[in-house]
């Protein structure tokens, strides 16, 4: 399977690792809009994961991992992508951008076969969560969400709790911080979002 990724932040970074790893499926294109020689940067070095245990480097316009190639782009607009050219089975959507028909769909328009999302779509897009509804045939399912992790997290606890009778339910969940929160306190749109990210939950 012939596989691009769009936004190498955190989960597009981790996902090509893993891939790239279990060698099954050929990672053909990425695309983000950071300079591609940080991108080269953030791929091989991890603060948590640690060191990508493949050789990457940027040269020529492409991230050479382990000396095979990857196209390497810089779009805004996924309807730009060369998916078509490059033969793409599917495309990660890793953005967080492009959640709904309209906007996932533009890697379709692009020539990719089909779009998997890293998180959970709008309600144009269809869900299946593993371990909850997803049997049945996908063959005609062009763009796919998995659900995000408080989907996963809760689906599974709502469903058993569920055969025995749910009246009323209310979910508190502690999310890790992510890149859009800051490290010190700073002004931000909506006040809490403005607190230091590891000493605000």
């Amino acid at each position: 399977m012939r596989i691009a990724i769009n936004g190498m932040g955190r989960i597009g970074r981790l996902l090509f690792r893993r891939i790239w790893e279990s060698g099954t499926h050929e990672i053909v294109a990425v695309n983000d809009i950071m300079p591609p020689d940080n991108l080269a940067y953030l791929l091989k070095y991890d603060s948590v994961y640690g060191t990508f245990t493949s050789n990457v480097k940027w040269q020529d316009n492409l991230l050479s991992i382990d000396g095979k190639k990857v196209i390497a782009c810089s779009q805004a607009d996924p309807s730009t992508l060369p998916w078509k050219e490059h033969d793409v089975d599917v495309v990660l959507e890793c953005s967080g951008k492009f959640l709904d028909r309209a906007g996932a769909g533009k890697h379709l328009g692009a020539g990719a076969r089909k779009v998997l999302l890293s998180t959970t779509g709008r309600e144009d897009v269809t869900l299946k969560v593993y371990g909850f509804n997803q049997n049945g045939s996908l063959s005609d399912v062009d763009i796919l969400s998995p659900g995000g992790c408080m989907t996963n997290c809760s689906t599974h606890i709502i469903y058993l709790l569920n055969s025995f009778g749910i009246e009323s339910a209310m979910i508190n969940i502690l999310h890790s911080f992510t890149s859009r929160q800051s490290l010190v306190d700073t002004a931000h749109n909506q006040y809490r979002r403005g607190r230091a990210a590891s000493e605000s939950i």
